[in-house]
């Protein structure tokens, strides 16, 4: 919720994808949209893995970490940035 508050303050636009969409279906939303960030949680990040392959737009992935599980982002896109957003605690 936060992160959508500082977006709106911002004027940033927002786009909402559903993961029921299935990974064709979230890649298909991201580049009709041409997005550059993205922010998901720590169970979904996984997902972005195969994802970011066909979404060229994609320059940012913000994600809220989860503090049981370490986060593993090995294998996706080099030339993207993760940045992480740690629970408190």
């Amino acid at each position: 919720m936060c992160s959508f508050s500082l977006v709106f303050r911002n004027s940033f636009p927002v786009v909402t994808l559903y993961t029921n969409l299935g990974e064709e279906g979230v890649g298909m939303g991201v580049n009709e949209t041409e997005v550059d960030t993205i922010i998901t949680s720590h169970e979904l990040l996984p997902k972005f893995k195969t994802i970011l392959k066909s979404t060229p737009c994609v320059k940012q992935i913000i994600y809220f970490d989860n503090p049981l599980r370490r986060t593993n982002t090995s294998g996706f896109r080099e030339d993207v940035r993760y940045v992480i957003i740690e629970a408190k605690s």
